[in-house]
């Protein structure tokens, strides 16, 4: 994004950070509600806290990721064997049959923990697009982001 200063891209980052916690955290919470009273529903729960909170985010992204991929896996075996199953992933509150949307919205909410899980650091500045400055003297330094 030429013109766009390297605090805005910061900030930029921030924000998008801050936006995938509230989905993921928002949709497991969410899922977790109807069903308090298994030891599955807790580790959701508290995963889905973590990135809500932002307490132990990169713990949290970790476990709803990979719940997640067993998610995906489950759903693919099931559709592969020609089971047609419910997928009880919001409880009473939206029922759904598991199929190909089940896996998109996973793989979505998967590419969000996925970028939670991204270093804020020089080199994934870079990878973002982060560019240097350039100072009076033609010499560059590197842009700061956290």
């Amino acid at each position: 994004m030429p013109g766009v200063s390297l605090m805005s891209r910061a900030g930029l980052r921030q924000a998008s950070v801050l936006l995938a916690r509230l989905i993921v955290a928002g949709i497991f919470l969410f899922a977790a509600l109807p069903k308090l009273i298994d030891v599955e529903t807790f580790a959701r729960s508290f995963a889905a806290l973590a990135l809500l909170t932002g307490w132990y985010l990169r713990g949290g992204a970790l476990v709803v990721s990979a719940m997640l991929l067993v998610f995906i896996a489950a759903i693919a075996q099931a559709m592969a064997r020609g089971i047609d199953i419910d997928c009880g992933c919001f409880g009473a509150a939206a029922e759904s049959e598991v199929g190909w949307g089940s896996i998109a919205r996973n793989l979505g909410l998967l590419l969000l923990c996925l970028w939670l899980l991204l270093p804020m650091n020089r080199e994934s500045w870079r990878l973002l697009g982060g560019r240097t400055k350039v100072k009076p003297d033609g010499s560059s330094s590197e842009g700061k982001a956290r």
